[in-house]
């Protein structure tokens, strides 16, 4: 992941200049590139040999979700059966989205905390009072925990996982006077959104609080917070 993650953020002329492939080639970007996804793509077979030789029953307790999507697969259960492909994307996805992105919005907010020890106390506080004494968090406990949800919104206002996200366009588009041809790659700048001080007070500075104030909410069309894009 870190590898490709280096090669994503990197710098490459060919995305200014698309008619300029033969760039990637001379420089070797493109073969490093292919490196990257031949051993990530032998990760990803491994996986799926490693479930598809410990076959569970859909009703076994242990079936994760490689399983679940392999059963469907084998099975035949759905209209459009997934691809291979398709199941090495959700792995992916996985991968990807489910660890590097939680754990960046993570170090984010303890490093908010630590330097905003009035909202840690709060937070502490909060958490103490939920689980009255339990070890376990349970999932009904986390809607209790409505100011923890504040500074993880706080948190991803000012520390958006994805600030700038990259979309293809579909069809010829005229934007701000400017035309944008059909397949051009745009790159959405969510962090600038983000702190538009048209929508938002105090930009720079960490106030969870701000959020008992409006009803912007996660994967609601409210563009001016979209951490998780929309």
């Amino acid at each position: 992941m870190k590898k490709s993650f280096e090669y994503l953020s990197g710098f490459n002329v060919v995305d200014m200049f698309p008619s300029w492939s033969f760039v990637g080639e001379i420089s070797g970007l493109r073969y490093g590139m292919e490196q990257v996804h031949k051993e990530m793509d032998g990760v990803l077979n491994e996986i799926i040999v490693e479930h598809e030789g410990n076959k569970l029953d859909g009703d076994d307790m242990n079936e994760d979700l490689v399983n679940v999507i392999l059963r469907i697969k084998r099975n035949g259960e759905m209209d459009l059966s997934p691809t291979m492909e398709n199941v090495k994307a959700v792995i992916l996805d996985l991968f990807i989205a489910g660890s590097d992105t939680s754990s960046v919005a993570i170090v984010w907010a303890m490093k908010e905390l630590i330097r905003h020890p009035k909202v840690m106390q709060k937070a502490q506080l909060e958490v103490g009072e939920v689980l009255n004494g339990k070890r376990i968090l349970e999932q009904g406990d986390i809607n209790k925990l409505r100011y923890l949800n504040q500074v993880i919104k706080e948190t991803l206002r000012l520390h958006p996982i994805a600030p700038l996200v990259p979309r293809l366009c579909r069809e010829t588009v005229e934007l701000a006077g400017y035309a944008i041809p059909v397949e051009s790659w745009v790159m959405i700048n969510e962090w600038a959104m983000i702190r538009d001080p048209k929508y938002w007070e105090d930009l720079v500075i960490f106030r969870p609080e701000r959020f008992e104030e409006t009803t912007l909410d996660f994967g609601v069309a409210n563009f001016e917070y979209i951490p998780f894009g929309v």
